[in-house]
C-alpha cells in the first residue's frame, strides 16, 4: 500500500469513528452514565494532543521567527467556530414543550453538523499529509481525533433523529459528517499532491488546533464540569490521558 492510500485510508477511518457513535446513540443515548465518561475521554484525549503532538508539529512547521502565523490561524480556527455556534438557538431546555424541544435539537443538529463538517474536511487534509510525511504522527493525531469522532457522533446522530424527524433529511446530514474527513484527503489525493508546503501545513494545524480548542473548552469542557457521575468523569480523563501516553510509548 502506496503512502498516497496509506494517507487516505486514515482519513477514512476518521469517518468510522462517527459511525461507532452514531451506532452507540441508538443504544445508549439515554445513558448519562455513558455521556459523562465518554465526553471526560473526549476531552483529555483532546487536550493532550494538542499538547504534546500538535503543537510540537507547528513549532516545527512554523519555527519560533513565524510563530505569530500560529496564533493568527489558531485564533482564526476558534472565532470561526464561536462565529458559527453564535447562529444557534438558545441551549436552555427549561420551559420548551417536547416538540419545541425536538425542533430546537435538530436545528442545532443540522447547523452543528454543517460546522463539523468544514472542521472534518481541513482536518482531513491536514491528516493526509501528516500521514505523507510521518505515519507514526498520523497514528496519533488520528487517534486522538477519532476518538472524539466517537462522542460527537453520538450527539448528533441524538440531535438529528428526533420522533418527528425525516430520517431520510437526518440520514444525509450525518452521511456527509462521515464522509468529511475523507473528502479532505481526497483533494490532495486526486490532484497527486506528494506533499505540502510547511508553512501551508503549519496554517492547516492551527486551524484545527483552534477549532479543537474550541470544542474543547467550549463545548465539552461545560459537559464535564456539569457531569453529575464525577468518578466516571475522573476516569474518562485518567484514561484518556493514560491511552494516548501508551500509544506514543509505542
Amino acid at each position: 500500500m502506496g503512502n498516497r492510500t496509506l494517507s487516505l485510508f486514515f482519513t477514512l477511518l476518521l469517518g468510522v469513528f462517527i459511525v461507532i457513535g452514531v451506532v452507540l446513540s441508538f443504544f445508549f443515548k439515554k445513558n448519562r452514565r455513558l455521556f459523562d465518561f465518554i465526553f471526560s475521554l473526549a476531552f483529555s484525549i483532546i487536550i493532550m494532543l494538542i499538547a504534546l503532538d500538535l503543537l510540537p508539529e507547528i513549532i516545527s512547521c512554523f519555527g519560533l521567527k513565524q510563530i505569530w502565523l500560529f496564533l493568527i490561524f489558531s485564533i482564526l480556527g476558534f472565532f470561526f467556530f464561536k462565529m458559527l455556534d453564535s447562529f444557534l438557538p438558545d441551549h436552555e431546555e427549561e420551559g420548551k414543550s417536547k416538540k419545541e424541544e425536538e425542533e430546537n435539537n435538530l436545528h442545532i443538529g443540522r447547523i452543528t453538523t454543517f460546522a463539523l463538517t468544514l472542521h472534518n474536511v481541513i482536518e482531513g487534509m491536514a491528516l493526509y499529509f501528516i500521514v505523507m510525511e510521518n505515519a507514526f504522527s498520523g497514528v496519533m493525531m488520528g487517534l486522538g481525533v477519532g476518538l472524539h469522532n466517537i462522542p460527537l457522533g453520538i450527539m448528533i446522530s441524538s440531535t438529528l433523529y428526533q420522533e418527528k424527524t425525516k430520517e431520510k433529511d437526518s440520514s444525509f446530514y450525518l452521511f456527509l459528517l462521515i464522509l468529511s474527513p475523507f473528502i479532505g484527503g481526497l483533494i490532495p489525493f486526486l490532484f497527486q499532491f506528494q506533499a505540502v508546503n510547511s508553512t501551508l501545513m503549519g496554517v492547516l494545524l492551527s486551524l484545527t488546533l483552534g477549532m479543537l480548542c474550541y470544542i474543547s473548552f467550549c463545548e465539552l469542557l461545560p459537559k464535564v464540569l456539569k457531569a453529575k457521575e464525577k468518578r466516571l468523569s475522573i476516569y474518562g480523563i485518567v484514561m484518556g490521558i493514560l491511552l494516548l501516553l501508551c500509544t506514543m510509548f509505542f
